[in-house]
C-alpha cells in the first residue's frame, strides 16, 4: 500500500488517556480517564492525555465520614485504600527516612491524591463492567497476577519493582490487574456491536509533474495496460510492483485531495491528475468492499472498541456525584483529578 497517500492509519485516531501498567510485563492497555505515571513528580493520576480535558459533571466534594477518602455514587472509598499503599511503598523504598514534617507532607500528599484519583477511575470501570456482564472471575484475576510474578523472577522481585513505579503489590494485584481484565472484558463486549466499514478499492500511478501524468492518461486512453505502465513509470515504492494496488481503505484513509478522488467517482472511473504533496496521481477506482469487525485489522478494532469505551465513559461521568474528604483535596470536574483545594479549574504542575 503506498506509504505516501495514507495518513494517520486507516481511522482517524482517539486521543486517549492510557491505562499504563507497567510496560515490563505487558502492552499497555488504552481507555480514557485512567493514566499511571511512573515518576513522582509527574503530573496526578488522571492528567489529560495529548491536551485532552475530561468532561466530568455533576460531581461535588466533601464526604462528612472520616474513615472515608471519598464516595462515588454513594460506594464508599475509605482513606485506608488510599493511606495504606502510599504508606507501604515509602516505607518499602525508605524515602521518608530523615525528612520533617513538611518535607513528609510534600512527599505523601500527592502520591494519596494520585491513588485516590486511580480508586475513582477503578470504581466506574467496575461499576460498568458489573453492569454489562464482563466482570472477570477472580481465576483469571490470581492467573495474570501469577503471570507477572513469574516474569520478574518471583513476589519479592515485584515488589521491589512495583515499589519504583510508586506502586504497592496491593494496589497492583487488587485494583490495576482486574482493571485491566475489565478493560479488556468491555473492548470485547463492544467489538460485537462494531459497525461494518465501507471500503473502497484503488491503485495509482505516482509521477512527479503534470505533464508526465498527462502522458500516462494519453497511454490509458489509448489501451495501454494501467498494471504495466504502474511498474514502469510510478516513483511510489509501496504499490508500483504491485500494478499500483492499494487495496480496499475505508474513507478518510487517504490525505485530502486523494481521498475525495477515490470517493467522489464511480468504480471503473479513471481519475488525473490528482495533485498532493508527494506528485501527480493517476487512479483508477476498481471496486468497492464492506469489511467487517471479524475482517479488521486488531490495531483498527480496538481504536473503534477504545472510541466506544470512550463515549460511554464519558456518559458515565456526566452523571456521578463524587464526594471527597477535605483531607485529600478536591475533585476538579475539568481536570478529572482529585487536586489540592485551592488548585481547582487550575493548570495542573508538571513537576
Amino acid at each position: 500500500m503506498g506509504w505516501h497517500v495514507r495518513h494517520g492509519g486507516a481511522l482517524a485516531r482517539t486521543s486517549l488517556i492510557r491505562v499504563c501498567l507497567l510496560n515490563r510485563f505487558r502492552a499497555t492497555i488504552r481507555i480514557r480517564f485512567l493514566e499511571f505515571h511512573v515518576r513522582l513528580a509527574s503530573r496526578p493520576l488522571v492528567a489529560a492525555a495529548a491536551g485532552l480535558t475530561l468532561l466530568l459533571g455533576a460531581c461535588g466534594t466533601g464526604t462528612n465520614d472520616h474513615t472515608e477518602a471519598a464516595s462515588v455514587d454513594g460506594r464508599s472509598i475509605a482513606r485506608d485504600a488510599v493511606e495504606d499503599p502510599v504508606r507501604d511503598v515509602l516505607n518499602h523504598t525508605g524515602r521518608l527516612e530523615g525528612l520533617d514534617a513538611d518535607e513528609r507532607a510534600e512527599l505523601v500528599e500527592p502520591l494519596q491524591r494520585q491513588v485516590l484519583s486511580l480508586l475513582i477511575q477503578a470504581t466506574v470501570i467496575e461499576n460498568l463492567a458489573e453492569e454489562l456482564g464482563t466482570e472477570p472471575d477472580e481465576a483469571a484475576i490470581e492467573e495474570r497476577f501469577q503471570a507477572d510474578v513469574e516474569s520478574v523472577g518471583g513476589e519479592e522481585e515485584l515488589v521491589d519493582a512495583l515499589a519504583q513505579q510508586q506502586l504497592s503489590l496491593e494496589l497492583y494485584r487488587d485494583v490495576l490487574l482486574p482493571t485491566q481484565l475489565r478493560v479488556e472484558g468491555l473492548m470485547d463486549r463492544f467489538a460485537d456491536d462494531i459497525e461494518p466499514v465501507e471500503q473502497r478499492e484503488a491503485r495509482h500511478i505516482l509521477v512527479e509533474t503534470e505533464e508526465e501524468a498527462q502522458e500516462v492518461l494519453q497511454q490509458l486512453a489509448g489501451g495501454a495496460d494501467f498494471a504495466e505502465l504502474a511498474e514502469e513509470f510510478s516513483t511510489d515504492p509501496g504499490s508500483a510492483a504491485r500494478g499500483g494496488d492499494l487495496g480496499p481503505a475505508p474513507v478518510g484513509a487517504y490525505v485530502g485531495p486523494f481521498d475525495e478522488a477515490v470517493w467522489n467517482s464511480d468504480i471503473g472511473d479513471i481519475i488525473g491528475p490528482v495533485a498532493t504533496d508527494f506528485g501527480y496521481h493517476v487512479i483508477e477506482v476498481t471496486g468497492e468492499a464492506t469489511m467487517s469487525a471479524e475482517d479488521m485489522p486488531p490495531q483498527e478494532r480496538d481504536q473503534q472498541t477504545n472510541a466506544m469505551l470512550n463515549e460511554l465513559l464519558t456518559e458515565r461521568f456526566a452523571e456521578l456525584d463524587i464526594q471527597i474528604s477535605d483531607r485529600f483535596g478536591t475533585w476538579d470536574a475539568e481536570r478529572g483529578e482529585v487536586v489540592p483545594g485551592d488548585e481547582v479549574g487550575g493548570e495542573a504542575d508538571d513537576g
